[in-house]
């Protein structure tokens, strides 16, 4: 799907995905990323360094996903971030 299309999912989904269980994970948040898994990391670190219009600009022919983020206490201070693609929760929660 496209970005716009993503944002739309993620503003459908929000109020009832946010807090939910999902295989085991609590969604803690959404985030909107390529599809393609092996493109995450370009993708994050073009926007810490060019920002989210110029990285949107550079991923503009690329499928986009929106991801359910659930956060991971762990001893010690670093929190662990698990990512669940949403792409089919829709599907998934009318059949």
């Amino acid at each position: 799907m496209t970005f716009n299309e993503a944002e739309r999912m993620c503003e459908r989904i929000e109020s009832y995905v946010i807090g939910s269980i999902v295989k085991d994970m609590k969604i803690d948040s959404l985030w909107i990323g390529p599809t393609n898994w092996d493109e995450v990391c370009e993708y994050m670190n073009s926007q810490i360094q060019k920002g989210q219009e110029a990285t949107l600009i550079i991923f503009k022919d690329k499928s986009f996903s929106v991801y359910g983020v659930s956060v991971e206490k762990l001893s010690g201070d670093v929190p662990r971030h698990n990512m669940i693609n949403l792409d089919n929760y829709e599907k998934m929660m009318c059949n």
